[in-house]
């Protein structure tokens, strides 16, 4: 049976790119100690995580970059079994009056909810996320008018109404310089952790209350 294809698909096959100019960031597992023995998230804890059923797993997330500016392009991301997954989203721990915590594994799966809209943001002060785990998800992110940003940054940015536009761009997660003083896999690590968000009203949201903890 031939299907027809979609309209976005054809525009991507004709789509040039320099070789050369691009950069590229694949992980082939996401949530890998997860995926391989079976666990759930640490933190999971019942009503409180966003997917009940199934395998809350991406598996592989393809980014691709510009290396002269580090800016995310291009986004795939590979999701199995989703249409054997039952979503919920149960009351949890309020953050504030407008915001809830709901745990999920995978940093590419919670950055792949944040793309869904079944959560508003994913919030990570640590720094145990890495530029493959970010690179795709951000790129699609990018392309709905969100982003991925740094958390530490973020909250020590100027978001005033003047300079808040400014500050945005400046702390979107880039992904062709690797982090100063780090070797081997930390040095490509997003230390400064992460907010990954849909809509910038919600991530200025998030930044007014985190900055008065």
């Amino acid at each position: 049976m031939n299907l027809p294809r979609p309209a976005e698909l054809q525009a991507f096959e004709q789509l040039q790119l320099d070789k050369k100019a691009i950069g590229v960031w694949v992980d082939p597992i996401d949530g890998t100690a997860e995926y391989i023995t079976g666990n759930r998230d640490p933190e999971f804890k019942p009503g409180e995580n966003i997917s009940q059923n199934g395998l809350p797993n991406v598996t592989v997330l393809v980014g691709v970059y510009e290396k002269a500016t580090g800016q995310p392009l291009i986004g795939v991301i590979n999701q199995p079994f989703f249409s054997y997954r039952r979503w919920k989203v149960k009351l949890g721990t309020y953050l504030c009056e407008s915001f809830e915590i709901l745990t999920a594994p995978g940093a590419g799966y919670k950055l792949l909810c944040v793309i869904d809209r079944l959560c508003s943001a994913y919030v990570l002060s640590k720094d145990n996320t890495y530029r493959w785990d970010t690179c795709a998800p951000h790129a699609i992110l990018k392309a709905l008018g969100g982003g991925v940003v740094q958390f530490k940054g973020l909250l020590a940015s100027d978001l005033s109404p003047g300079k808040r536009d400014q500050s945005l761009r400046e702390q979107q997660i880039t992904y062709h310089k690797s982090e100063p003083k780090a070797n081997g896999s930390n040095a490509w690590c997003n230390a400064q952790g992460v907010i990954a968000y849909y809509d910038q009203e919600v991530l200025l949201a998030l930044a007014e209350h985190l900055s008065r903890k």
